[in-house]
């Protein structure tokens, strides 16, 4: 599936893909697996993590989620990572089936089926290489 090469820019993902949300840090308050899913499936070389409370990406070194625009060093610089205080798990990358198996439920809730993002995702990937953006 062909990806953009980026920079990710989460100001995009949250405009294009979120755009009911005014303040980007309500995604991290259910969405943030979806968030992370798009970011994943829009951009060469994002890895899925995984918090087991958050879903977050990483990218070139840093972790980004819907308010990180700049990314973080650190995953528990993350305000919804709780700043690493207080979780009883580790933050870890996941494979994207084992990603979709841990969000299962939230997925459910919040209507997200996989294969509609995918093609969402892919939607955009055209759009913006026949613009010539990314």
């Amino acid at each position: 599936m062909p990806r953009l090469n980026g920079p990710l820019d989460v100001k995009f993902i949250n405009q294009t893909f979120f755009p009911e949300y005014l303040d980007v840090s309500v995604i991290n308050e259910g969405e943030c697996f979806h968030w992370a899913y798009v970011a994943f499936r829009l951009y060469k070389g994002v890895k899925l993590w995984d918090l087991s409370t958050h879903a977050f990406v990483h990218y070139r070194g840093r972790f980004y989620d819907s308010e990180r625009p700049i990314g973080e060093e650190d995953w528990r610089d993350l305000p919804a990572c709780n700043f690493g205080a207080g979780s009883l798990h580790v933050a870890r990358p996941l494979s994207p089936k084992t990603f979709k198996q841990a969000w299962a439920s939230p997925a459910r809730r919040y209507k997200v089926v996989w294969k509609n993002v995918r093609a969402q995702v892919q939607k955009v990937v055209e759009r913006e290489s026949l613009l010539g953006n990314h």
